[in-house]
C-alpha cells in the first residue's frame, strides 16, 4: 500500500530543483527523522514501513537530549509526564532512591511514531507499507534498484537503513561482516494499565546470573516493565521467568490480579563493542545506516532514541552540506566516542558486587549520587565522566570506586 500525501515530491534522475531520489526502510524516530529532513531539503522521499503503526517493545523512555531534539522539529509534541524520582535496587538487597532534575519522559512509542510520520508525510514523503526486500545498484554508480515483497520496484539514488537491529538493507549493502563487532541484546516488555494510578517513580532492579537489570517506567495511564540482558537462547525462559516473578512480586500480572502469565514482547537491541566504532561500516556508497541499524545504542543503559535522531540530523547536515562522507566522520567523533567508553564502562558495570557497592556509595555521598542520576537519565556523557566523578567525590573510597569501573587511573 502506497500512502502518499498531496505534497508528495516526485523527481526523475536529473530532477529540476529536486535534490535526488531517496528510499528510507523504517518508519521509526530515526526513519521518519531523516525522511522527514530530507523532504525538507528537496528530496523526493519514500519511506517503507510494511509494519507501520506499531508499538515497538520498549520502556517508550525520552530523556533530556532526545526531548530537546524532538521538540526542534514537533513543536506539538504529545504530552508525555515528567518523572522525577528514580528508584534503584540491586540483587544483593542494596536500595537507593534520589530525585532527579533531568526531565525524563514516558510515551508509547506508537504514538510518537505517528506523530513523527504524518509531520513526515506533510514535509511531502510517500509512506509504501510493503516489505522491503532487496536492493542492488545498476553499474557502481547508478542508481538502486529496490525490491519489495509485493514484486513492485522503484529506483533510488540513496538508500537507508533505519530498520532496526536486525536490518535486512545493512544485509543488502554491507554484508553479515558489518557486524562482527556487535553482539545482540534481548529485551521483554510488558505493557499494561495498572489497576491504580502508578506513582510517578523510575525503578531499575539490577540482575545477576545473568547480568542485566529490569525496569518500571510509569506513564500517563499506562505503564512498561521490562528487562534487558545480553542475548542468549539459552537464557530466553529465564529472561521471562525473572521478568514475570518482578511482576508478582508488584501485582502487576495478567490483568492486575493472580498468576497468570502475562503478555511479554521481544525485541533486539544493538550492543556494539567499542571497536565497532573503529572499523564498523555505517555508510557507503549511496547508502548509510542510522540508529539501532548502525548499532547506535547505549550499551549500559539500552537507550537508542536520542542517537536514532542525532543519527538522522548529521545525515540530513552532510547531504545538504554536499559532503556525505561527513557523515561517517561525525557520527564516529560525536557518537560513536561516547559509545565506545560505554562499551568499555559496561564490562565492569554489571560485575558481580558492583552494583550493591556503587549504591552504597552513592546513598552516602550527594556528588555521586547526583553524577548516577545524570548518568542514567541521559544528562551526563560518558565523555567526561571520570573527571566529572572526581570533582564530585575527592575521597579516597570513591576513588576506588571509580579505578574498579574504569580498570584504570
Amino acid at each position: 500500500m502506497i500512502d502518499e500525501h498531496p505534497k508528495a515530491k516526485r523527481c526523475r534522475h536529473e530532477p529540476d530543483g529536486c535534490a535526488g531520489r531517496a528510499v528510507v526502510v523504517g518508519a521509526g524516530p530515526a526513519g521518519a527523522r531523516a525522511a522527514f529532513r530530507l523532504a525538507g531539503d528537496g528530496w523526493s522521499v519514500s519511506l517503507y514501513d510494511h509494519r507501520y503503526p506499531w508499538e515497538k517493545p520498549c520502556g517508550g523512555g525520552l530523556n533530556e537530549r532526545a526531548l530537546s531534539l524532538l521538540r526542534q522539529t514537533l513543536p506539538r509534541l504529545p504530552r508525555a509526564p515528567v518523572n522525577r524520582r528514580l528508584r534503584l535496587d540491586s540483587s544483593g538487597g542494596t536500595c537507593l532512591e534520589m530525585e532527579i532534575d533531568t526531565p525524563f519522559a514516558v510515551m508509547p512509542r506508537l504514538e510518537l511514531q505517528r506523530r513523527m510520520v504524518e509531520q513526515a508525510r506533510e514535509a511531502g514523503v510517500s509512506l509504501i507499507r510493503r516489505r522491503f526486500r532487496s536492493a542492488r545498484r545498476t553499474g557502481a554508480n547508478g542508481p538502486w534498484l529496490i525490491d519489495d515483497h509485493t514484486g513492485e520496484q522503484a529506483e533510488a539514488d540513496l538508500l537507508v537503513g533505519a530498520d532496526g537491529a536486525l536490518s535486512a538493507v545493512r544485509q543488502a549493502v554491507a554484508g553479515p561482516d558489518a557486524w562482527r563487532d556487535v553482539r545482540p541484546a534481548v529485551g521483554m516488555v510488558h505493557f499494561f494499565s495498572p489497576p491504580t494510578r502508578p506513582a510517578r517513580e523510575m525503578r531499575l532492579v539490577f540482575t545477576d546470573h545473568p547480568s542485566g537489570y529490569i525496569w518500571e517506567f510509569p506513564g500517563e495511564g499506562f505503564a512498561t516493565v521490562g528487562i534487558s540482558l545480553p542475548f542468549d537462547p539459552r537464557e530466553g525462559t529465564l529472561a521471562r521467568t525473572l521478568l514475570h516473578r518482578y511482576l508478582v512480586q508488584r501485582g502487576w500480572t495478567g490483568n492486575g490480579s493472580g498468576n497468570s502469565v502475562p503478555r511479554l514482547r521481544g525485541a533486539i537491541a544493538p550492543s556494539a563493542a567499542a571497536e565497532h566504532w573503529q572499523r564498523g561500516p555505517i555508510q557507503g556508497n549511496g547508502w548509510a545506516l542510522l540508529g539501532d541499524a548502525a548499532g547506535l545504542v547505549d550499551p549500559l543503559t539500552g537507550e537508542g532514541i536520542y542517537y536514532a535522531l542525532r543519527s538522522a540530523d548529521l545525515l540530513a547536515e552532510a547531504l545538504a552540506g554536499g559532503e556525505p562522507g561527513r557523515y561517517t566522520r561525525d557520527v564516529r567523533r560525536e557518537l560513536g566516542t561516547e559509545l565506545s567508553l560505554a562499551a568499555h564502562y559496561v564490562k565492569r558495570f554489571f560485575h558481580a558486587g558492583f552494583p550493591d557497592e556503587m549504591l552504597n556509595l552513592a546513598g552516602s555521598h550527594n556528588g555521586v549520587r547526583r553524577v548516577l542520576g545524570d548518568l542514567l537519565c541521559g544528562r551526563q556523557s560518558y565523555i567526561g565522566l571520570k573527571q566529572t566523578l572526581f570533582r564530585s567525590c575527592i575521597p579516597a573510597g570513591l576513588r576506588y570506586l571509580l579505578l574498579k569501573l574504569t580498570g584504570r587511573w
